[in-house]
């Protein structure tokens, strides 16, 4: 696993060592080589499974949070317990956290766990426009902005990433 993601810009001439550039209609990439395109899709795997965890995950929180506005204030009381428990959307909310865990697995099962759980942090990106749209929160400029940290962030640690 600590294999580099190395892209290629040109390819080697055999038997020189030395570069020129792909031929027109050439089908090997200028930008990458053929023994690249395993990597290629191994990242594109592993960026699936983590997008299915998270929209998974962020629809769970949401129908969380729908279903506790339904409920009202949790506490330790029965009564709220049960109130809590016996709420659809909170129950479904739990099934896609759990069903996004599960596509957590396949994520940490295949990369560094260093690499892969800053990746999680797109969640909040992602869940900034449901939580607008079906909450009706108010997103702020400071929380858009944050997001785009996340963004860049995201983008440093993928940048080279190791598969």
């Amino acid at each position: 696993m600590t294999q580099k993601f190395e892209i290629r810009t040109e390819n080697p001439e055999p038997g020189t060592g030395r570069h020129q550039r792909p031929l027109a209609g050439d089908s090997r990439s200028a930008v990458m080589g053929l023994h690249d395109i395993p990597k290629v899709r191994a990242m594109l795997l592993i960026f699936t499974l983590l997008l299915t965890a998270i929209c998974l995950t962020v629809t769970g929180e949401l129908l969380l949070k729908s279903g506790m506005n339904q409920v009202g204030e949790f506490s330790a009381s029965f009564n709220a317990v049960f109130r809590t428990f016996t709420e659809w959307r909170v129950l479904l909310g739990f099934m896609l956290i759990f069903g996004g865990g599960l596509f957590w697995l396949g994520v940490i099962s295949r990369v560094d766990f260093s690499f892969a759980y800053p990746l999680l942090a797109l969640s909040y990106v992602i869940s900034l426009i449901p939580a607008h749209f079906f909450l009706g929160e108010h997103v702020t400029l400071n929380r858009i902005i944050g997001a785009c940290v996340i963004v860049i962030g995201v983008v440093i640690v993928t940048w080279r990433a190791p598969v």
